[in-house]
């Protein structure tokens, strides 16, 4: 929706594509080991910084061009807070899962 809508939104949305499966990765790295580990806290320090760093871009570059743009926001939340709701019913109503797209 917010390709064929937001101009230059292509490039930022194919970085966060990418920013996505990196933290969905080091999550899973994450997960697999335990508090103490030798590289736990680093992981999840870096982490943190992927979020960070994530969140800003996405403040800073994408909502203000979606804000421009002709999409309706109204709709578009309603459609996000639906999958939202679909994904968290699927995964027996986890908090983390609702980020699986």
């Amino acid at each position: 929706m917010c390709r064929e809508h937001v101009k230059g939104a292509e490039e930022l949305l194919a970085e966060a594509k990418v920013e996505h499966q990196s933290a969905k990765d080091l999550i899973a790295k994450i997960e697999e080991g335990s508090p103490g580990g030798e590289d736990y806290d680093a992981e999840v320090m870096v982490l943190g910084e992927f979020v960070k760093h994530h969140i800003m871009e996405e403040q800073n570059e994408l909502f203000p061009k979606v804000r421009k743009s002709r999409l309706d926001l109204k709709e578009l939340g309603q459609r996000l807070g639906e999958r939202k709701s679909s994904l968290m019913g699927a995964e027996g109503g986890e908090e983390s899962s609702w980020a699986a797209e």
